[in-house]
């Protein structure tokens, strides 16, 4: 059976219990801790994955002169496509405008964004082997470790020979354990999905919140139905591009039900290698970093919902002020959420409010009811996001290859 059967079965599984399985309180504490632990298993190998491959795809890349290329093109391909998503979004949104929602009094979440003095000091701590000991949400600060390490690797191979040899050996081995664990959550998965559909039955009335479900439901079937075929049909693609979306549809799926970029990334770089054919000086570079930076699918369900929210408090249209102000602030705050690889929507939103005031600082709590929707959306356009440009960066630049099996399909 194709590794996306089970994953779906699983998925199916998971969803039938959380909808129809009696609230036993024992019973369902179980099932939600193996979720949790699940959800744990898959980020289990990511830091020491990211840590040895990617300062080896940057010494190669530094050796093929072709690391400042690489990522220039990273940095327009991401702004560009954060624009174009967020676009689509704000689009839909506009022309089917959701009911506004009844301001209600909700609790908040206990969380907080750190200030930018924060995210520096973590990226430059005054002991650079906290890097090993810090929070695990926190991933750029290994990514900038592992940046110079590359950088240094390839200052001379003789001093650094000894220690690319050991990375690269390293890098290897696991990602052959990522695989394993990739294969495994595949009985994982019903639990995660459980402990969703869980938290989506605490809802208390779905209608408010509908019309918004159907415009990120619109939304994401045309970025991935139409402008990911259809950009890398222009970008000159081989083959049918509607095969590429196929070939990741187990990373889709998994972002959708998990809503967690940690945890989706181990599967994600399994089929981007196994099923697409990128290269690990492509992969293992672009991978982590697009994952932390090229949230626009982050950036398109906050855009939606930051009009949801607008309109919810003003019984007036929205102005073409407040149109562009939403694309703007959704467009630069997409770029300073990297602490968040689960609750970055929430960050976002609350970032949205809180600049545009007026009564609206903590206009996100109506949304809160939906933030598990909210979530899932923004994971599964984020791994999408990701997939895209990793994929016409490698076309791009030449670091393709043959893939005859796709065994992870």
């Amino acid at each position: 059976m194709k590794l996306w059967m089970k994953y779906f079965i699983g998925i199916v599984l998971g969803s039938l219990l959380g909808i129809f399985l009696p609230d036993y309180e024992r019973v369902n504490d179980i099932l939600l801790f193996t979720g949790s632990l699940a959800v744990n298993i898959g980020r289990y190998a990511l830091f020491p994955l990211v840590f040895f491959s990617m300062p080896i795809a940057v010494c190669q890349l530094k050796r093929l002169r072709r690391f400042g290329s690489l990522m220039i093109r990273l940095l327009l391909s991401t702004l560009i496509l954060t624009a174009v998503m967020l676009t689509v979004g704000m689009s839909v949104a506009l022309l089917l405008p959701s009911d506004r929602i009844p301001i209600t009094i909700q609790e908040d979440l206990d969380y907080s964004n750190p200030g930018f003095a924060q995210v520096v000091n973590n990226i430059v701590s005054p002991n650079l082997f906290q890097v090993f000991t810090g929070d695990a949400s926190l991933l750029l600060p290994l990514c900038f470790l592992a940046l110079i390490l590359g950088t240094l690797f390839h200052f001379d191979r003789e001093q650094t020979g000894p220690a690319f040899n050991l990375f690269d050996s390293l890098s290897r081995i696991f990602y052959q354990f990522n695989r394993y664990v990739t294969r495994f959550q595949a009985y994982l998965i019903p639990f995660i999905t459980f402990a969703t559909v869980r938290s989506l039955k605490s809802i208390e009335d779905f209608s408010f919140y509908t019309q918004h479900i159907l415009v990120l439901t619109i939304s994401a079937g045309a970025i991935l139905l139409l402008i990911y075929p259809l950009t890398l049909y222009l970008a000159g693609g081989r083959g049918n591009p509607l095969s590429h979306v196929y070939s990741l549809i187990t990373p889709f799926l998994t972002g959708l039900v998990s809503g967690d970029l940690f945890f989706n990334y181990g599967i994600l770089t399994a089929h981007l290698k196994e099923n697409e054919g990128i290269s690990r000086e492509v992969g293992a570079l672009s991978v982590p970093l697009l994952t932390l930076f090229a949230r626009g699918g982050t950036a398109l369900v906050g855009g939606a919902s930051m009009l949801l929210v607008i309109r919810s408090y003003t019984s007036l249209d929205l102005t073409p002020y407040q149109i562009l102000w939403v694309f703007f602030f959704s467009f630069l705050y997409s770029f300073a959420i990297s602490h968040a690889p689960r609750l970055g929507i929430y960050a976002m939103l609350s970032l949205l409010c809180g600049t545009y005031g007026r009564g609206l600082d903590r206009g996100y709590i109506l949304l809160l009811p939906m933030l598990p929707i909210l979530i899932g959306f923004s994971a599964l356009l984020d791994t999408a996001c990701t997939a895209l440009l990793t994929r016409l960066t490698a076309y791009s630049t030449d670091f393709l290859e043959e893939v005859p099996s796709r065994e992870f399909l």
